[in-house]
């Protein structure tokens, strides 16, 4: 079922003149989609997307879209989850730092220089890292309610020990947490597949692979980078105060704080999300 929902965003992102495209990773495609091309001897601004832990590229498609009429959008679908990319044959499960090397290639070999870099959640904690180490690339980047931030070892071992997902109940307590208020189509989504993909050891030994030095605090501290952190305030699975944690150790860094949203504003609060993205693409062309 998940491929036929992808399958019908796919079409419709072909008719608004998008491509699904990929590049090698050990020898396997990673899919994304670029839509938004401009015409020869045109320049418009450039924007990637980062989608979440457990996302899907075509999850995005409601913003794609829009954002394709002024910019040169870039979308990565990360291999492993429930979208086109699968992970290497070798290895089977993908690992924290496979993710990090998949995002720079992505951003290195693909993108290029982008305007705004946007990630959620895992997305945003990848983004993250890869622009603080690329800040040539990034003109300006925006984690959405992004993991990275350290607060203490032991709330960090609560938010990891929540993918231990063994029944359809632990997923549906999952899934609240994520949304300020879960839309019905959650239920039958679990039902039809999105379950036994989470319920896969493989999903949760990506974030049991997460250390130390992964964290996002201390180079925050230097980075120099513009950042606008959007924040959905009722996201339960992180902790209320890693917004606060964040805007103190970035020293140029704004917050943004969507009062109707969870986890993933992009989708509760898609309205005023893309206002957001929108002025911000007209003051990084000032």
């Amino acid at each position: 079922m998940a491929v036929l929902l992808n399958n019908s965003a796919l079409k419709l992102l072909n008719f608004r003149g998008f491509d699904l495209k990929k590049f090698n990773y050990r020898n396997t495609p990673v899919y994304y989609l670029e839509g938004g091309k401009p015409k020869k001897g045109k320049k418009k601004p450039v924007v990637t997307i980062f989608p979440g832990y457990g996302d899907t590229v075509f999850s995005w498609t409601h913003l794609l879209i829009p954002l394709s009429k002024h910019a040169h959008v870039f979308a990565i679908d990360f291999p492993g989850y429930a979208g086109f990319s699968q992970a290497p044959k070798k290895g089977g499960t993908m690992l924290f730092d496979d993710y990090q090397e998949v995002a720079d290639l992505f951003l290195k070999k693909i993108v290029g220089k982008t305007d705004l870099l946007i990630g959620n959640s895992l997305g945003g904690w990848l983004a993250t890292r890869t622009a603080l180490k690329n800040p040539t690339l990034v003109k300006h980047l925006i984690p959405v309610n992004t993991g990275g931030i350290l607060t203490t070892p032991e709330e960090y071992l609560e938010i990891r020990n929540l993918f231990v997902i063994q029944s359809y109940f632990d997923f549906l307590k999952f899934m609240k947490k994520l949304w300020f208020k879960m839309p019905w189509l959650v239920y039958v989504y679990s039902l039809i597949g999105y379950f036994e993909i989470a319920k896969k050891p493989e999903y949760r030994e990506t974030i049991f692979s997460i250390e130390g030095h992964h964290f996002i605090n201390d180079d925050l501290k230097t980075t120099k980078l513009p950042i606008t952190l959007i924040w959905g305030i009722h996201d339960k699975l992180f902790k209320k105060h890693m917004p606060e944690i964040f805007i103190k150790l970035a020293p140029h860094s704004t917050l943004q704080m969507f009062e109707k949203s969870g986890h993933m504003p992009q989708l509760e609060e898609p309205i005023r999300f893309y206002r957001i993205l929108r002025q911000l693409l007209v003051r990084t062309a000032e």
